[in-house]
């Protein structure tokens, strides 16, 4: 029998933080995430639409935002979440025991989407560094960003919930909950397979 990677597949939880305050935001629900990022596609998106940049431009850095987060999304799990080297930050700490109880207890709905506060304190970190450098395709590039990891997030919660028609969704889920019960070092992509099978972890 091959070793469980798993302590319960029902929709069970474990606490994290004796502190309450900071225990409460290692949940989340669907309408919780989406009234944090929905002001803020909506803040991007006025900002890109007042800004005086010819539309074509804004559609490319609009693509090349969201497709970042296809990568991002690859090495983070992969490098910062699986294989770290060393722990540098108390946000990486975090974000350590945050998915390694959602590998334990990958049913915890309360668990399925990433916490959105601290998302919103970290995309808000890099927002202020990239305005810096980018200024007005700042907004463009992180509207494209923020509409991905939302897919990403919402399209990961629905893998471990629900059955999907659709055989590329159907593919996916596959992908994803073979990391889970499988084997968690491998098949670390949520949104496609394409870098697993280029980088050789499908």
């Amino acid at each position: 029998m091959k070793d469980r990677h798993f302590k319960t597949n029902q929709n069970e939880t474990v606490r994290l933080y004796q502190n309450g305050f900071l225990e409460f935001f290692t949940h989340t629900t669907p309408i919780f995430s989406l009234s944090i990022y929905v002001p803020m596609g909506l803040f991007l998106l006025w900002q890109t639409l007042i800004a005086p940049v010819h539309l074509a431009l804004t559609l490319g850095w609009l693509m090349v935002g969201f497709l970042s987060w296809i990568p991002l999304e690859y090495l983070l799990h992969r490098i910062l979440l699986h294989r770290p080297i060393r722990v540098i930050s108390l946000l990486q700490r975090h974000a350590l025991e945050f998915h390694k109880a959602h590998h334990l207890f990958p049913k915890d709905v309360s668990r399925l989407l990433n916490p959105p506060v601290y998302v919103f304190l970290v995309l808000s970190a890099l927002y202020g560094l990239a305005f810096i450098g980018f200024r007005t395709a700042t907004h463009p590039l992180f509207l494209g960003l923020l509409s991905s990891f939302v897919l990403y997030d919402f399209l990961h919660y629905f893998y471990h919930l629900r059955p999907f028609s659709n055989p590329v969704l159907r593919k996916l889920k596959r992908h994803h909950l073979a990391h889970h019960y499988a084997d968690p070092q491998r098949r670390f992509g949520v949104l496609t397979t394409f870098l697993d099978r280029l980088l050789k972890t499908y």
